[in-house]
């Protein structure tokens, strides 16, 4: 396996492909407080720009961390995936081939695929690798990986990265397909992923949200009301003006974004969003706790 080189043909990125990364990056941004919502619409968008038929994005253990531990606690079978995240997968022209795949993924050990292993040796924050880089032609169309899981699921060149997510022992990871018959990846198409993925990476766990890290998201509407007013400086009794409703009643809802933010206080939940949101959130006035 390996030795082989990228593909040679469109090695460069253009100025408009260039631009369309940081659109990506920008655009992801704006969604940042839903940890779905704007994965998703990288995925997306990565598949427009390389293009690619099927997209597979994550957050997952840090691979290091679990090599260290000998692999400890993660059975035979079972994926590094951070707990409660479950992969965003699109793409898949049918349910059979998402199936084939969520097998796939599912049943195979971690430590024996040769593309984790070989991001493990890399030893760098960031790594991106493609399906040659890892697999030479001849020994990928004879393996099982391929004729066996891959073909199913009608996906056959790719492009895998993970990127550490900053102050974290945690790790984001894209995996971009191309269908079975096309043309593979190349240069292009290794450094648009490589360089997408490296500017999100560095902005998870701050305006955009890292899938394990609460945010408004899954607050209720009336929740985000009261959160919002109470970032802006009011006071319980001018939420509850602003929003029509009684004091208590906004009470209850400081009390339950408290819990949801892990804080106790107005001045922790600001210093939450400023540690989070940086430069963005300069103009936030905090009001006395009641």
């Amino acid at each position: 396996m390996g030795g082989y080189q990228l593909q040679k043909s469109r090695t460069r990125a253009s100025r408009r492909d260039l631009r369309r990364v940081y659109e990506i990056v920008e655009e992801c941004r704006s969604l940042g407080d839903d940890a779905i919502l704007w994965r998703e619409r990288a995925l997306e968008l990565l598949i427009g720009l390389l293009p690619a038929k099927v997209a597979i994005g994550n957050e997952i253990a840090d691979l290091r961390d679990l090599a260290e531990k000998g692999w400890e606690g993660v059975p035979p079978g079972a994926p590094a995936r951070a707990k409660k995240v479950d992969p965003i997968r699109i793409g898949f022209a049918s349910n059979r081939e998402r199936r084939a795949w969520e097998s796939y993924a599912e049943e195979t050990p971690v430590r024996r695929t040769p593309e984790f292993m070989t991001l493990l040796k890399a030893r760098a924050p960031s790594v991106t690798r493609s399906r040659r880089q890892i697999w030479d032609d001849a020994s990928w169309y004879r393996s099982h990986a391929y004729n066996e899981r891959h073909k199913l699921a009608g996906i056959d060149d790719y492009i895998i990265s993970i990127c550490r997510i900053p102050g974290t022992r945690r790790s984001s990871s894209i995996w971009m397909h191309r269908a079975t018959g096309d043309e593979p990846f190349g240069r292009r198409e290794w450094y648009l992923l490589d360089l997408t993925h490296r500017e999100l990476a560095r902005h998870i766990g701050g305006p955009i949200a890292s899938s394990l890290q609460p945010t408004p998201a899954t607050l209720t509407k009336r929740q985000k009301q009261t959160l919002e007013l109470l970032l802006a400086g009011l006071t319980e009794k001018q939420a509850a003006a602003s929003m029509g409703i009684t004091t208590p009643t906004v009470h209850e809802y400081v009390q339950a974004i408290y819990r949801h933010f892990g804080v106790h206080s107005r001045s922790e939940l600001s210093a939450h969003f400023i540690r989070r949101y940086r430069g963005a959130m300069n103009d936030v006035r905090v009001g006395e706790d009641e």
